[in-house]
């Protein structure tokens, strides 16, 4: 067997109304990360929330630079759900 070293790790968080808490979650996984030098992203995605979660993200993104936010934009008129234009 071939094995292949790691070349990048992709933790995906989803997050809905989490302002509470989704700083320290995304730091504390930054640190372990870190700690274990694993090649990584965090992309952690913003479910509609109707909370600051969004503004808390963009001021981690300023201190974590692997961190990848995605903002799902829910839709009043089918229900459907698209992607934001311009993640930060």
């Amino acid at each position: 067997m071939n094995k292949r070293p790691l070349q990048l790790l992709s933790v995906i968080i989803p997050a809905q109304d989490e302002a509470d808490c989704i700083a320290s979650t995304v730091e504390h996984l930054y640190v372990e990360l870190q700690l274990h030098n694993v090649p990584h992203e965090i992309v952690v995605v913003d479910d509609g929330s109707t909370d600051q979660t969004w503004t808390v993200l963009d001021l981690v993104k300023g201190r974590i630079s692997s961190l990848r936010p995605v903002k799902i934009l829910r839709r009043t008129d089918s229900g459907a759900r698209s992607p934001a234009d311009s993640p930060i």
